[in-house]
């Protein structure tokens, strides 16, 4: 195989970067001048066998990182998309996972379903709401409150981890990356409960829909607008919340969307919007809730129990008993292991191996 060394000077860059590690630095634990360190980078220096286990070894990379291309097809909503730092850390945080779950797959422990982009890209409003609607049909939800989100998303191919909250990327809610007909998916672990939903929600759209232009900018009719429209009716249907609304027996407006935000473990913001779209209020009584976010005491005292879902650090249920699988037949070492469950099991916690017979 023809390497290229320019994509994986860029690797060796990238990872670097991430540690926070300087080329002069990284040379000394090399053994190499600060020079060769930068040929590398730019892909003027080819890296011998031995000097690439030794890279994976200092930059923490399994040897994939730097041989196997990243794919394009990447999505992640974030405030601040110019963030360098944070989207460099972002992409190698994303590129662990998919090689983790290509590992998995190839050695048999992983399976993910067929392709289930029968519903095509989203190019307007009401193919993403029909789109949400058809993704409720096909699981069997009904109207009611979708809860359990990791493990609904993993039964689609798609795999989440949620990321302790101090992981410094505070102005990313969560990505995706493709991988045939499974995928990947980055939370982030430091927002609240309702966005750490939506965020999953957000990035289901990107795997069920089959969307091309997934870094594309929040603007009106764009296809990352109608990702946003399909997690908002995926987790609140417009029937199921009129429903539910028509069941609350207070008279306070403010009140029953509290009640309608916990019962469909949405943030505020959500809740009144789809209020506004389901066309329970108009649009004037939905600007003043919007304005009065309720705190926690509010919930508290209507006794509302909010329900903390995908709480960091969080990795799907069936990504990771996929991995104790592949530990237990030894097709993973138990530093590899705990690795790839990336802080949501510790070494005491990892299953006993059963003693084979000869």
């Amino acid at each position: 195989m023809a390497m290229n060394w320019t994509k994986i000077g860029q690797q060796v860059a990238a990872a670097r970067g991430a540690l926070s590690l300087s080329q002069a630095a990284l040379a000394d634990r090399m053994s190499l001048d600060r020079t060769a360190i930068t040929r590398i980078e730019r892909g003027e220096r080819n890296i011998s066998a031995l000097e690439l286990v030794k890279l994976g070894e200092i930059l923490r990379r399994p040897l994939e990182f730097f041989l196997t291309p990243t794919l394009s097809v990447t999505s992640y909503r974030a405030e601040d998309r110019e963030n360098d730092a944070n989207n460099i850390e972002l992409s190698l945080i994303l590129d662990e996972l998919r090689l983790d779950a290509e590992t998995l797959i190839k050695m048999g422990h992983l399976t993910p379903p067929s392709p289930l982009k029968v519903w095509g890209r989203a190019d307007r409003v009401d193919e993403a709401v029909s789109a949400a609607a058809a993704t409720r049909r096909h699981l069997g939800l009904g109207e009611g409150p979708i809860f359990d989100l990791a493990e609904i998303t993993a039964s689609l191919g798609l795999y989440v981890f949620v990321s302790n909250p101090n992981t410094g990327m505070h102005d990313i809610d969560g990505a995706y990356r493709a991988l045939g007909s499974a995928g990947v998916a980055w939370i982030n672990g430091a927002k609240k409960v309702g966005r750490r939903r939506f965020s999953l929600a957000h990035e289901l759209g990107h795997h069920l829909l089959d969307d091309e232009y997934r870094e594309s900018p929040v603007l009106e009719g764009s296809a990352e607008q109608n990702v946003n429209i399909f997690a908002a009716h995926f987790l609140v249907s417009s029937s199921g919340l009129r429903a539910y609304w028509g069941t609350l027996q207070t008279d306070s407006i403010r009140d029953r969307a509290i009640y309608a935000a916990a019962h469909f473990g949405v943030s505020w913001s959500s809740i009144c919007s789809r209020i506004r779209n389901a066309e329970i209020l108009d649009q004037n009584v939905v600007e003043s809730l919007k304005e009065d976010p309720p705190r926690y005491g509010d919930y508290l005292s209507l006794s509302v129990d909010i329900k903390n879902e995908l709480s960091p650090i969080y990795l799907s249920k069936l990504f990771g008993a996929s991995i104790l699988a592949a530990y237990k037949h030894e097709h993973l070492s138990e530093g590899r292991t705990i690795e790839m469950m990336r802080g949501a099991l510790s070494q005491e916690d990892l299953p006993s191996l059963q003693i084979r017979s000869v």
